[in-house]
C-alpha cells in the first residue's frame, strides 16, 4: 500500500486540504482526519466520567456510618454534641476533662463565665511559705503583745527589693526575702496562706498602733532595738517602720490591681497611724532604701510610701475608693498626696 502511506504523510504534513483528504481516505478505506477529529474526543468524555464515577463511590463510602470506627458502646467516635438551647440551656455532653466532643468549655454560655483557676506559685513564693513559717508565729506572738522585739520584718511585711530591701533580708534565702516585682506582690497575695499571714500581721500591728498617740511606728516597730530613734539614718534610725509603710504601700497596690477590697482597708488602716512625726534617712550601699546614683536624703514617714505609688503605677485616688462606704472610714486621717 505505497500509496496509502504517500497519502497519510501528506496529510499529516499538511500538504493536502482536510476535505480532500477524506476524500481520497474513503476511497482507500482508512480513516480521514475528520473522523479522528470526532472520535478523540468521545473516548476522552467516556474515561472522565468513568473517573467521577469510581470519586462519588469512593466519597459515599467514605463518609457513609458503616465506614466510622466504633466506640466501646457502639456509639461513634464523632458526634454531634447537644448545645444548649433556650428550652434546654443545661444540655451539654461534656466530658470527664470538663469539656465537650470539640473541646471547648462545658461550660452554659448563657451564664457569665468562670474565673480561671489560680496559678500555681512559683518556687520563690513556696521558698518564702516555709522559710518564714516560724518567724511569722513569732512575730504574731510579738505584735499581740504590742511591740517588736525579734528579727522577722521581711517574712512578715515583705517589701519591694530595690526600695525597702537591704544587706540583712537579702541573706534570708537564695534570691533574697525581698520581692522582685509589684506583679511578684501579686503572686505573693495569690498564696492563700501568705495572704492569710499577711492581713493578719496587718491587723495586729494596727492594734498596736492604736496604744499610741505620737510616733506611733517608732513605738512599736523599732525602740525596743538599741540605738534606734524616731528621727535617724539606717540602723539609727526607724528602719523597720520605714520597711513596714513601704511594705504596706505596696500589698495595697497589689491588692487593688486583684480587686482584694478587704486587703486594701487593712492596709489603709495602718498606713494612717504613719503622720509624719517620725523620719528616716538610707546611708549607702546596703541599706534599706539606698537607690545607686541618687543621693540618700530624709524621708519623712506620713501615709503611703510615693514612691512604691509610682514604681507599681497605682494612684493614691484610687486605694482611697476602696476605703469608702465602709463602716470605719479610715480616709478622715489619711494625708492628701
Amino acid at each position: 500500500m505505497p500509496f496509502r502511506g504517500h497519502l497519510e504523510m501528506e496529510r499529516s504534513q499538511g500538504h493536502m486540504p482536510i476535505d480532500q483528504a477524506d476524500e481520497d481516505a474513503t476511497e482507500l478505506g482508512i480513516p480521514g482526519p475528520t473522523t479522528y477529529r470526532y472520535q478523540c474526543p468521545t473516548y476522552a468524555l467516556v474515561l472522565l466520567a468513568v473517573a467521577c464515577g469510581l470519586v462519588l463511590c469512593l466519597t459515599f463510602y467514605h463518609f457513609s456510618p458503616a465506614s466510622r470506627p466504633k466506640g466501646e458502646e457502639g456509639e461513634q467516635y464523632v458526634k454531634l454534641p447537644d448545645y444548649p438551647t433556650a428550652k434546654n440551656p443545661q444540655s451539654l455532653s461534656a466530658t470527664t476533662e470538663g469539656r465537650d466532643d470539640f473541646g471547648l468549655a462545658a461550660s452554659n454560655p448563657f451564664e457569665p463565665p468562670t474565673a480561671p483557676p489560680a496559678a500555681a506559685a512559683s518556687p520563690r513564693i513556696s521558698m518564702m511559705l516555709a522559710k518564714g513559717a516560724q518567724d511569722r508565729e513569732d512575730a504574731f506572738g510579738e505584735l499581740a503583745l504590742g511591740q517588736k522585739r525579734g528579727h522577722w520584718i521581711w517574712w512578715v511585711f515583705p517589701a519591694l527589693q530595690e526600695w525597702g530591701g537591704d544587706m540583712f533580708s537579702a541573706m534570708q534565702m537564695e534570691g533574697g526575702a525581698d520581692l522582685k516585682s509589684c506583679q511578684e506582690a501579686e503572686e505573693y497575695l495569690a498564696n492563700d496562706k501568705l495572704r492569710t499571714a499577711y492581713m493578719k500581721g496587718l491587723r495586729l500591728a494596727a492594734a498596736a498602733l492604736e496604744k499610741h498617740s505620737s510616733e506611733a511606728p517608732f513605738h512599736v516597730f523599732d525602740e525596743a532595738f538599741a540605738g534606734r530613734g524616731c528621727r535617724g539614718a539606717w540602723l539609727r534610725g526607724p528602719v523597720d517602720s520605714f520597711k513596714v509603710r513601704a511594705s504596706a504601700t505596696l500589698f495595697a497596690s497589689a491588692a487593688s490591681k486583684r480587686g482584694d477590697e478587704e486587703l486594701v482597708q487593712a492596709a489603709l488602716r495602718l498606713l494612717r497611724h504613719f503622720n509624719g512625726d517620725c523620719s528616716y534617712r538610707p546611708e549607702g550601699e546596703g541599706s534599706a532604701g539606698h537607690m545607686t546614683g541618687f543621693p540618700d536624703e530624709d524621708i519623712r514617714l506620713l501615709g503611703p510610701d510615693i514612691r512604691i505609688l509610682h514604681i507599681c503605677g497605682v494612684a493614691w485616688g484610687t486605694l482611697l475608693q476602696a476605703a469608702a462606704g465602709t463602716a470605719w472610714d479610715v480616709r478622715s486621717r489619711l494625708p492628701r498626696v
